[in-house]
């Protein structure tokens, strides 16, 4: 995982970092992304406002 001094203050600003460009933005939306693949039992997220079923999450950056 790619050690990033900007993790912090983005996520300060109400900017996840996550969402950024870079190794380790992109390391951590990795992370994410596997975490919910693999530790989230299927169907689990059936009744999450934030998921649709039959539809990937996905983590998009906001334009506003």
């Amino acid at each position: 995982m790619p050690i990033d001094p900007l993790v912090s203050p983005s996520s300060d600003a109400g900017e996840p970092f996550v969402l950024g460009e870079g190794p380790a933005a992109e390391a951590l939306r990795d992370v994410a992304k596997r975490l919910v693949e693999e530790l989230v039992p299927a169907g689990a997220l059936a009744g999450c406002s934030a998921h649709t079923a039959g539809t990937p999450v996905s983590l998009q950056r906001r334009t506003s």
